[in-house]
This record gives structure tokens, C-alpha cells and sequence, in this order.
């Protein structure tokens, strides 16, 4: 089996329905979790791969803007799986090794029946899978970051995330003053929105562009699955 027909299989009524009896987000992951071994993924630990090597993929993947797919350069992990890579908080909570290439995978689970998750700090990465699960709605979906934002809009969400923590740091620098302390605080967020755009698309669930979505990400995984010397460093 495939990393293609493991998330395929996510389109499976019986799939999800297994998936989705999950009652929080740390249990959704530990049922994908399952998902995975059934497909003959195996689980490895971060203790087993080299601080070095892992602490590049993390830069890597944890990038907004990024040149290509991650090399997997462990030969020997070519059907496996990391869960929470670098913490429960941390973006991805999973890197899937298959021969050649490194695939983070983001999960978010919601209660209601909005497929609407919360970005906070980390708007999608353009090599990233998200899986979007809303239990109210019984339905899950996923897409690959880039296709929703596109490398020239991170590049501008980041440079308006950079100006503003200069706005931030430059005021709080004219507060020496300032008896009690007041300053501004500031904390990178991302947030879907139609204040700019009222056509927006919010909803990955009812998205009308879905399907399209989907096919796209399984097309990305089996290109880069089988030319994998197409992969970025």
C-alpha cells in the first residue's frame, strides 16, 4: 500500500466514520494514527533520527515559503510515520517517510459542522497535507497548502507579520518611560476572513472546489512519490 491510497482512502464512508467517532483533536490524531499503521505505516521516534538531520527537516517544514518537497535521505525509513515531530503545539503533527521525499501532515479537528479551523500561528505550508475534520458535519477533507496559498500570498501575509512586529517593537521602545509597564503585545495570527474578500472561500467542507482539491493533493503525493529526485533539499 501506498502513501496515494492511504489518503484515498480517507474519501471512504467507513474511513471517516472510524476516524470521526474520535472525541477531541489528540484522539482524531491517534485514530489517523491507526489509519496509517493499517496501511502498513510503521511508527518511528524522534530519538532514532540523527539531532542534526531532524533539526534541518524542522526548519524545512516548518517554513512558510519553501523551494521544493523535503529529501528523505533515511533510506531505511521508506514506509513510516512521526507522530508529534516536534511537539503536541508545534506544526507538523506528523512526517511521513516514504522513499525519497518527507511529507508533513497537519490534522485539525473541530466539534461542530463548520470546516473552518483555527490557523493561529501558522497560515498552510505550500509542501504541507491538511486533513480537516468537523464531527458535526461527519465529514472530513484535505488539500495540500500550496493550493490554497499560494507561495506569493505567504510571501506577503509574512512580510505584513514582519512590519507589524516592527510597529510592535518600535512603540514599545518610546515606553521607557512608562510607569506601570503599558506596551503593546503581539503574537503572529492568521484567521480566514471575507473583510477583504466576500467571495472567500471558508469552508473546506463545503467547499465547491473539493473534490478538485483533493484529486490535487493525491496527484502531488504520487509525483513525488515516484520521481522522487524531483525533491528539494
Amino acid at each position: 500500500m501506498s502513501i496515494v491510497e492511504a489518503i484515498r482512502a480517507l474519501r471512504d464512508p467507513a474511513v471517516k466514520a472510524g476516524l470521526l467517532r474520535a472525541n477531541d483533536g489528540g484522539e482524531f490524531e491517534s485514530r489517523f494514527r491507526e489509519h496509517l499503521a493499517r496501511h502498513r505505516f510503521g511508527q518511528v521516534w524522534k530519538d532514532q533520527y540523527p539531532a542534526e538531520t531532524h533539526a534541518a527537516v524542522k526548519a524545512y517544514a516548518q517554513g512558510f515559503v519553501s523551494a521544493g518537497p523535503i529529501r528523505n535521505i533515511s533510506p531505511r525509513w521508506d514506509r513510516h510515520f512521526m507522530h508529534s515531530p516536534y511537539g503536541s503545539q508545534q506544526y507538523p503533527d506528523f512526517l511521513l517517510f516514504v522513499p525519497g521525499v518527507v511529507i508533513p501532515v497537519e490534522t485539525k479537528y473541530l466539534r461542530g459542522r463548520r470546516g473552518t479551523p483555527m490557523w493561529n500561528g501558522g497560515i498552510p505550508r505550500e509542501h504541507g497535507l491538511y486533513v480537516i475534520a468537523a464531527a458535526g458535519a461527519e465529514d472530513l477533507a484535505f488539500f495540500l497548502g500550496g493550493d490554497v496559498v499560494s507561495r506569493e500570498d505567504a510571501q506577503t501575509l509574512e512580510q505584513g507579520i514582519q512590519r507589524m512586529g516592527q510597529i510592535v517593537a518600535e512603540t514599545n521602545s518610546a515606553m521607557t518611560h512608562q510607569s506601570y509597564g503599558f506596551q503593546l503585545y503581539y503574537r503572529r495570527t492568521y484567521a480566514q476572513g471575507r473583510q477583504h474578500n466576500p467571495e472567500a472561500i471558508l469552508d473546506f467542507l463545503t467547499n465547491a472546489e473539493r473534490e478538485e482539491l483533493e484529486d490535487r493533493a493525491l496527484d502531488y503525493l504520487n509525483e513525488i512519490t515516484t520521481t522522487p529526485t524531483a525533491a528539494g533539499a
